[in-house]
């Protein structure tokens, strides 16, 4: 939840009309550096995060456990981790963020100039369509 939660952000700006393509790229770009950061600093995180879900789990009388692991396991994940709270950053928060970090990458170039040729063709389309709908 945590970490779907920074995007929220970002996916609401990038849905506004009127946003300009600059400035949707430095949001991205800010996103990306933020996940980064998390990232960097997993262990700070992954803390701060199983706590407040150790809490919820213990308003609803769950007490958090891992999958055991076993010698050879092909359909699921088979992480190595003393306690749950290892399990879940090696087994689901690392991974996601990875996940989320080169889905950025690979989705969004966050080049400066790719951004201003991207605008720069826009307002050459823009402007062709409106003369062409003028000459009609």
């Amino acid at each position: 939840m945590k970490c779907l939660s920074i995007l929220k952000p970002l996916s609401i700006k990038l849905q506004k009309r009127d946003i300009d393509v600059y400035e949707a790229y430095n949001h991205i770009k800010d996103l990306k550096g933020k996940l980064q950061d998390i990232r960097g600093d997993i262990d700070k995180y992954c803390s701060d995060w199983y706590g407040m879900a150790k809490t919820t789990a213990r308003k609803a009388n769950i007490e958090p456990s891992m999958p055991r692991v076993v010698g050879r396991q092909q359909h699921r994940s088979n992480v190595e981790a003393g306690a749950p709270k290892d399990y879940y950053k090696r087994a689901l928060t690392i991974p996601l963020l990875d996940h989320l970090i080169s889905e950025i990458d690979t989705y969004f170039d966050t080049n400066p100039e790719c951004a201003s040729s991207i605008t720069k063709f826009l307002r050459r389309k823009s402007c062709a369509s409106c003369f062409a709908v003028l000459c009609r």
